[in-house]
């Protein structure tokens, strides 16, 4: 029907494999994660990308300082709060993000912060950047650990900026890590005698049969109506 749309429709599309206009995403991230989504900015206005990643398009053009400020926030643990809140838990403990999900996921207004935070931010990032280079990648335990200072340090920015009380920080960051946690649980080898919980029930092994006497096999069972 789609196609079919496109091919009478001349004067938006020259026909029935015209998928449209190709807008510039200058933010954009993988669609489905094992631990934390990474939001990273295309610098190459000639990328195209598939349905494995998600996009971001400003309402506002900003700067690049800016755009780094976005991902700053949504690298942080505040933003993850957000993923991990709208996005959706799939099979094996991955959290995968929707245009809806991510869509509701809040990040700072550049437009309303000053210059020396936006500063602060887009240098912080840069950090992040390239200790994750340095590494090599940033999709096992041991990198996210590495990278956690620098993320740290983001998390205390975006606190200030946002006038948050350091135990409700600390609080966001408890929330994010006991979601993660919970998630990555799921691809462990479940344990045949117990169920996870809180309380850990054992499951009660199967009774055994009782053994028959001797001799009782070998009787008829019409000596019962005898």
């Amino acid at each position: 029907m789609a196609s079919m749309t496109r091919e009478k429709d001349k004067k938006h599309f020259f026909g029935w494999y015209d998928l449209g206009g190709v807008l510039n995403a200058p933010v954009f991230g993988s669609r489905r994660a094992q631990y934390h989504h990474r939001f990273v900015m295309s610098r190459n206005p000639d990328l195209a990308i598939d349905d494995g990643f998600i996009t971001f398009i400003p309402r506002e053009k900003l700067s690049e300082r800016q755009l780094a400020t976005v991902l700053a926030c949504l690298n942080s643990d505040i933003g993850r709060f957000f993923v991990e809140i709208y996005g959706r838990s799939t099979g094996g403990g991955v959290i995968e993000l929707d245009d809806k999900s991510a869509g509701k996921i809040p990040t700072l207004n550049c437009k309303e912060i000053s210059e020396k935070e936006t500063e602060v931010l887009s240098e912080l990032l840069n950090r992040l950047e390239a200790e994750t280079r340095l590494i090599g990648e940033a999709e096992t335990q041991e990198s996210l650990a590495r990278l956690q200072p620098i993320l740290d340090e983001i998390d205390m920015k975006m606190a200030e900026i946002l006038e948050l009380k350091i135990a409700l920080l600390e609080k966001i960051k408890e929330i994010v890590r006991f979601f993660f946690e919970r998630r990555v649980s799921r691809t462990e080898k479940a344990s045949p005698e117990s169920v996870k919980g809180e309380e850990e029930p054992k499951i009660a092994p199967p009774r055994k049969m009782k053994k028959q006497q001797k001799g009782m096999a070998d009787k008829q069972l019409t000596r019962w109506i005898e």
